[in-house]
């Protein structure tokens, strides 16, 4: 299990290089040449920080493909209770809690 100053630094690394990503490619649209595909090295990065995290409910995976890097309102319900998941200070205690 990594400490949350470590997870968030290491997602802040996938987050940022996701996002130049697309930028890149909308900047290179239509020229085949140019786009750069890290779908691999992205799901690789994020199954190993699952797997440091011990993240078997994939909430790494939901957070960043559904909830859109929390971009999109993450407020998800455990045995009735509300949790947010919305930073990535909300998954970080999600993981630590299970």
């Amino acid at each position: 299990m990594l400490s949350k100053e470590k997870f968030i630094k290491y997602l802040d690394e996938i987050c940022n290089w996701s996002d130049l990503q697309d930028e890149f490619n909308k900047l290179t649209r239509g020229i085949d040449l140019f786009e750069i595909n890290i779908t691999l090295q992205e799901g690789l990065s994020l199954r190993l920080l699952a797997e440091l995290m011990n993240d078997k409910g994939e909430w790494i995976d939901y957070w960043f493909y559904e909830l859109e890097q929390g971009k999109k309102d993450g407020n998800v319900k455990i045995y009735g209770k509300p949790i947010p998941l919305t930073t990535k200070e909300d998954l970080y205690n999600l993981l630590v809690r299970d």
